[in-house]
């Protein structure tokens, strides 16, 4: 009866290693999308305020000119 336990509990503490490994595996995922999301975004960030910028400049220009 004991080494069927023990052979019991080394097949669920393999399990257990198996969806561990497979969550860090899943959680590194996420974060590298995560990340690329990130950096799409402080990319738009960026060329949405240059085109603002670039729209502001016109529009002083305009005002200056009338």
């Amino acid at each position: 009866m004991s080494e069927e336990l023990l052979h019991q509990l080394i097949h669920m503490v393999a399990e257990n290693n198996r969806i561990v490994k497979e969550s860090v595996e899943e959680l590194r995922e996420f974060k590298r999308e995560m990340y690329a999301f990130r950096d799409d975004m402080y990319a738009f960030r960026d060329e949405t305020n240059r085109r603002f910028d670039r729209l502001e400049r016109h529009y002083q220009l305009l005002e200056s000119v009338f």
